[in-house]
């Protein structure tokens, strides 16, 4: 038995019920960290970073694996953290409601809402930066007006539910060259690449087709004498681009989700593969590939132009919003 303390870091784990695969990607994903060997509890702690849901679903089933998940993990460590996300932060009738505030009824679970210091039971001292709405830029907020001593400290580590900026990151970031602490472990993105893979776990599967690439994701574990070490997650979703009238071939150990190049609609291609889980349709229209998804988004200019806005994260004056709309 190995009893030097450790601490474990998990991602985004995104559970939903929107999709046809929800219910079975949930159980993968909470029976492979549920019976997962962290080790010794009284050595062991856990983060977790972000995003335990994904961002638009209907509570029912998803609040059954949330609790499912947690009360087992509170079980196996003596101390679980939770780095706020911002899908689990939810918007109603104008109102900030966090969706798994029910889990502090665990004695031994914390989630973090806002920046601060903390010292662990088992002696480990990290920054913690979780996402959460600010009246101007969060990312420029970490970046630059922190309180002198969050950059000034050496930590063990620094967690997060943000992205790191680099010039590869379109989304903009955090800037952590301020700080004096250069270990970081963060959610949020859900790939991993090979100038991203030192800091950034992936999520637990991937969500969309253009996340099923790059590095494996990953657990992470760090120990004072030993550092980072990263332990591959095996592989639990895959997509398939496949033409319509073709044989669907799956992998039975994953789950396959596929796209379906010129089917006449969704409603057709799920009659024709029965049993299989389709995602999309594809079509080319003047040598570019639409899908049936982008018919349905664009069917109202505005709607699209406000769901780019919060899909990238950008920020636009009024004025300029306004005279946009005023255009479509």
């Amino acid at each position: 038995m190995d009893f030097q303390n450790r601490i474990w870091f998990i991602g985004d784990i995104q559970y939903s019920n929107l999709h046809d695969w929800s219910e079975e990607l949930n159980k993968k994903i909470t029976d492979y960290l549920v019976n997962f060997d962290y080790g010794e509890k009284n050595c062991t702690e856990i983060i977790q970073l972000g995003d335990v849901v994904e961002r638009a679903f209907n509570y029912g089933n998803v609040t059954k694996w949330v609790y499912k998940l947690f009360s087992e993990l509170c079980k196996k460590s003596a101390h679980v953290y939770i780095v706020l996300g911002n899908h689990d932060q939810k918007f109603l009738n104008g109102k900030s409601e966090v969706f798994i505030d029910f889990l502090e009824e665990f004695d031994n679970l914390t989630i973090i809402r806002k920046e601060q210091e903390i010292t662990t039971n088992l002696g480990f001292n990290f920054l913690a930066l979780p996402y959460y709405h600010h009246e101007n830029s969060l990312d420029k907020y970490y970046s630059n007006d922190l309180p002198g001593q969050f950059y000034s400290n050496k930590y063990d580590f620094i967690v997060g539910h943000v992205a790191k900026k680099s010039k590869l990151e379109y989304m903009g970031g955090v800037d952590f060259s301020k700080f004096n602490t250069r270990d970081l472990v963060l959610g949020h993105i859900h790939c991993r690449t090979e100038e991203s893979a030192d800091y950034y776990t992936g999520s637990i599967a991937p969500l969309k087709i253009n996340e099923d690439t790059g590095l494996p994701r990953i657990l992470k574990k760090y120990e004072k004498e030993r550092g980072f070490i990263d332990v591959n997650i095996p592989r639990m979703v895959e997509y398939k681009q496949s033409n319509y009238g073709e044989n669907l071939e799956d992998d039975p150990s994953v789950i396959t989700i596929h796209d379906i190049q010129d089917a006449p609609s969704i409603k057709e291609a799920k009659f024709f593969y029965k049993g299989a889980y389709i995602n999309n349709i594809r079509y080319q229209k003047k040598g570019l590939t639409f899908t049936d998804t982008d018919k349905k988004n664009f069917i109202d200019k505005k709607i699209a132009f406000i769901q780019m806005i919060k899909e990238n994260k950008l920020t636009v004056k009024r004025k300029t919003f306004e005279y946009i709309k005023s255009l479509m």
